[in-house]
């Protein structure tokens, strides 16, 4: 029995192949924590889905050195990829008015107490 998975397509750079995502969570062995993994998959694909679509795939027999796994259907037609949306930039970001003030408000500069020799003048070699 062939194995089927399914997965988010993230990149169309190539004819009849699609790289599709697949994303697992597990918890770990020892610490108990949550873990996602991901996984991507060079996958044959006749049916000439689109980046950002919810895919099917199964097992085949090797078409090239990567490529050992075909899309079946498209389960849903998506939007854009994660890699395809824009990033938040720091404009965007808008700081909270705690930070704001902290962050504005320039340090008092500190006078050093001024030193006995103050005025006057030493020659060098000569004390």
């Amino acid at each position: 029995m062939a194995k089927i998975k399914t997965g988010v397509v993230i990149s169309r750079a190539m004819a009849k192949t699609a790289v599709v995502e697949v994303s697992s969570v597990s918890q770990h062995p020892l610490y108990l924590k949550a873990v996602r993994r991901t996984k991507n998959f060079h996958v044959h694909d006749e049916i000439g889905s689109k980046v950002g679509d919810k895919v099917e795939f199964k097992e085949i027999r090797p078409i090239s050195r990567t490529k050992k796994w075909a899309i079946v259907k498209v389960i849903e037609a998506g939007g854009k990829s994660k890699r395809d949306r824009p990033a938040a930039s720091v404009k965007d970001i808008k700081p909270s008015q705690e930070s704001k003030s902290k962050t504005m408000e320039k340090p008092k500069k500190t006078v050093a107490p001024k030193a006995a020799t103050a005025g006057k003048t030493i020659k060098k070699g000569k004390v």
